[in-house]
């Protein structure tokens, strides 16, 4: 059994200094040399509107092991590859062990099934390694070997990061 919290995605401009880079892009895209904040209204309301289009939960989990369902309810393919040894998605992980908090950058995982998210459809990743909009991916990964196990009543937060930049986050408890 597993509860768990979902928090979605963080603003992804937080401040004066991060308004900085859109400003410029606002006026490189539209051709002025003096944009005023009309366009970084625009442009943030864009990076709102296709951060929210992600969707991550903790689907089962134990104390090496944990497997993720990865909802794709925006508008962009998410792919699932890796090209010369980059990795095109991240998953990040954080627990807690004998009082202290621990994180990890998970890379190695395994896509075991892809599925529309409204229907009895199914895709072999092998096929299929991507999520198309509406689609929904069950991802495995496991705990770095040299980690500590995630304790029983420990509370655990994954992210799970696109390559696109685009995160989902999501808290678990472990229950068995």
């Amino acid at each position: 059994m597993v509860s768990q919290k979902n928090n979605g995605p963080k603003d992804l401009v937080s401040s004066e200094n991060d308004k900085e880079p859109l400003q410029k892009a606002a006026q490189a895209a539209s051709g002025e040399k003096n944009s005023g904040k009309g366009e970084i209204a625009e442009l943030r309301s864009e990076v709102d509107r296709v951060s929210d289009d992600l969707k991550v939960a903790v689907t089962d989990f134990n104390m090496t092991t944990c497997n993720l369902t990865i909802v794709n309810v925006g508008s962009k393919t998410i792919f699932f590859q890796s090209q010369n040894g980059f990795e095109w998605n991240t998953i990040f992980l954080s627990y807690a062990n004998d009082s202290a908090w621990r994180s990890y950058v998970i890379e190695q995982y395994n896509l075991l099934e892809i599925k529309v998210s409204a229907a009895n459809c199914t895709f072999t990743p092998d096929h299929h390694g991507f999520i198309n909009p509406e689609e929904e991916a069950l991802v495995s990964f496991a705990v770095p070997t040299d980690a500590p196990e995630i304790p029983q009543q420990g509370v655990v937060s994954v992210a799970f990061a696109t390559h696109y930049g685009f995160t989902a986050k999501t808290e678990a408890v472990r229950q068995e």
